[in-house]
């Protein structure tokens, strides 16, 4: 009986070692064919789509911009002014009330060890 176990036990690690001689195979084919594909990467040409650099070039910086990337850009202009507006007025009156906000520049711990 315990030549089964033996034998059944013989018969599995002799199973796993085939299986990781194909997986270790299909892993290198498989490096082999990505390492193939980057001889075009390193000069920066592209077999297809459409480069950065010609993303870049589309792109313009307004100054507008950052006033406003906090709207959709469906909201119609004529709303974006009144609502920048009245951010601006906003911002007056507080300060209006704080003239002097002084900006954080450390903070404190009590009682924790340094």
């Amino acid at each position: 009986m315990s030549s089964l176990w033996v034998l059944g036990l013989g018969a599995s690690v002799g199973y796993l070692l085939f299986k990781r001689d194909r997986l270790g195979e299909a892993v290198e084919r498989q490096a082999k064919e990505w390492t193939r594909g980057t001889e075009n990467r390193v000069t920066n040409e592209t077999t297809e789509g459409i480069k950065f650099s010609d993303i870049k070039a589309q792109w313009r910086y307004n100054k507008d911009d950052d006033q406003k990337k906090h709207f959709n850009e469906r909201l119609p202009e004529s709303e974006v002014t009144r609502l920048a507006a009245g951010e601006a007025a906003i911002a007056q009156s507080v300060q209006a009330f704080e003239p002097e906000q002084q900006k954080i520049q450390g903070f404190f711990l009590e009682g924790v060890p340094s």
